[in-house]
């Protein structure tokens, strides 16, 4: 997809899907990031873009960013654009996230407390 440098995916568990709230997150870095088991109690889907625009030289610098969202930035940004990517990248980058609920797994936890 134009423009869309990254993606990182995380699932949110809550174990034995007892009330539908996310008790752990996990990261999805490989095809063996998830057991069977936890699995079967992912309730949550959490994406973050990294886009980029198509021209470069649209930003002074690189940027530095907080990449993924999720990422404790409180000390500033932990992505450095010239590190990771391209040390003359001037190219304008954004982070777009979202976080979508699986609604079998709702539904799944509202039946379990009936």
């Amino acid at each position: 997809m134009d423009g869309v440098w990254d993606l990182q995916l995380r699932v949110g568990i809550d174990s034995g899907l007892s009330n539908g709230e996310v008790t752990q997150w996990i990261e999805i870095d490989g095809p063996t990031a998830l057991t069977a088991a936890a699995a079967a109690d992912v309730v949550a889907v959490q994406m973050s873009i990294l886009a980029r625009s198509p021209a470069n030289n649209t930003v002074d610098a690189p940027m530095e960013l907080c990449y993924p969202s999720w990422t404790d930035c409180s000390g500033g940004p932990n992505f450095d654009v010239a590190a990771e990517i391209a040390a003359d990248s001037r190219h304008l980058y954004r982070v777009f996230t979202t976080t979508a609920t699986i609604r079998n797994r709702i539904l799944k936890v509202e039946q379990n407390e009936s």
